[in-house]
């Protein structure tokens, strides 16, 4: 049975009610932040990671994109993102408490009577933060690791990353409503050091969010209709991607590339850092940059080695993350217009009876397939399944847009009257036949 939106707002407000009882307490003076992580670069790992191949991958006539390293996936499968009330109570309540400790920590700092107080205040609140951070990174790996050993559905899992999405955009906010308030209070001014902490930090839940995550809360929430994601995972890496209003989204993100904290190669460059990380971004994704419609925007997190490049090209936007440490993107974000991609090559097949076409991009892009009456040329609707798994009708037009699988997959059209027509995909790139 569906629940109904205020049934369900209902039982969350229970729920945040319980959880907000009492006022959350500032942490103890005691309380320390993250130290760095065991295994940290040295400068001459940064250069022997350098020269590993960028996880980027070249295509023609569209923007270039990262991809997962390796022939092995240990997941590559479409999944639901639907109503779950388990799981929106886990994200409201994690959203809730750190609502909560962003409350308290301002109010604290309002009624604090002196700057020492006001930045121990501060600092406490850094501390939370750096910790509550890294543990939703490792919350992540965890769920990763869960799914690749079959303990855990693809639904699940998505469920899983929403949670995490739902409490770092959260506490992107907390960091920003600290800087705001240290920014506008008459008198007091924020030491360098803290605010430059408070500014690094900003990069790790924005890392763990995502669109595709977000719509999967909002659909959980019953916010919004059930949507298909495709999912694709390695040990340390994860791939989301799906179609919505006639556009394309992928996320796309590889722990490997992401050595925070790390000796900065860029800062060792001739250049500015923001310029030699822009010049990188552009070796990497020059389809992109030389297609952008607006000027592309490069942002430093602190002091950490952290890049984030925004590129608005002619067939979407491209968010791209690099790090210093190793000079390569860990984190990308693409969304591309349906109506403006450039089909690389098409595979069909046929039988007597019906004529299947599948227009194709790249691996974990979108595919175009299309099933016509191999007799007359018209149109067929007719249910498509990718490797067994139905991803929607053609519909009268006879055509349907859905995701390619990572490796050989086998798309299959099937009409109401039980004749079907099966194209074999092999493994290589668009590029080849």
């Amino acid at each position: 049975m569906r629940l109904t939106l205020p049934a369900l707002v209902a039982l969350l407000v229970a729920v945040a009610t319980v959880t907000a009882g009492t006022p959350v307490p500032l942490p103890p003076e005691t309380e320390t932040a993250v130290g760095p992580s065991t295994g940290q670069a040295t400068v001459s790992d940064a250069a022997s990671t350098q020269s590993v191949a960028s996880p980027i991958d070249p295509l023609q006539n569209t923007t270039d994109y990262l991809a997962l390293p390796g022939q092995t996936r240990a997941n590559a499968q479409f999944g639901n993102g639907t109503l779950d009330v388990t799981g929106t109570v886990a994200a409201e309540r994690s959203r809730l408490q750190t609502e909560l400790n962003e409350s308290a920590t301002l109010k604290a700092f309002q009624a604090a009577d002196s700057t020492t107080a006001r930045t121990a205040i501060v600092e406490r609140a850094v501390n939370r933060i750096e910790n509550r951070t890294e543990t939703l990174r490792t919350r992540q790996q965890r769920a990763i690791t869960a799914y690749n050993r079959g303990d855990l559905s693809t639904d699940a899992f998505l469920q899983r990353l929403a949670v995490v999405d739902t409490e770092a955009s959260q506490l992107r906010q907390y960091i920003d409503g600290v800087l705001r308030r240290t920014g506008r209070t008459p008198g007091y001014s924020l030491p360098n050091d803290l605010k430059t902490r408070l500014e690094s930090v900003k990069v790790e839940p924005t890392v763990l969010q995502g669109p595709i995550r977000t719509s999967v809360t909002q659909t959980m929430a019953g916010e919004s209709d059930e949507l298909d994601v495709y999912v694709e995972t390695t040990s340390d890496g994860v791939v989301l991607a799906r179609l919505s209003g006639g556009r394309y989204v992928r996320e796309a993100f590889l722990a490997s590339e992401y050595q925070q904290p790390g000796p900065d190669q860029f800062a060792q460059s001739d250049l500015p850092q923001i310029t030699a990380a822009y010049e990188r971004a552009l070796k990497l994704y020059p389809w992109a940059f030389n297609n952008s419609i607006t000027s592309t925007s490069v942002t430093g997190y602190g002091s950490t080695s952290a890049y984030q490049i925004n590129v608005d090209h002619s067939q979407g936007v491209l968010t791209s993350y690099l790090d210093g440490t190793t000079t390569n993107v860990f984190r990308e974000v693409q969304e591309k217009r349906l109506s403006r991609l450039a089909i690389a090559r098409n595979a069909t097949n046929r039988t007597s009876d019906l004529t299947i076409t599948a227009g194709l991009t790249h691996e974990s892009g979108p595919m175009n397939v299309t099933v016509a009456d191999t007799v007359t040329g018209d149109p067929v609707d007719a249910r498509i399944t990718v490797d067994g798994q139905f991803v929607g009708e053609t519909g009268l037009d006879g055509s349907r847009w859905t995701i390619r699988p990572h490796g050989p997959v086998t798309v299959n059209a099937t009409t109401s009257t039980g004749e079907h027509v099966t194209l074999d995909l092999g493994g290589a790139s668009p590029g080849e036949d």
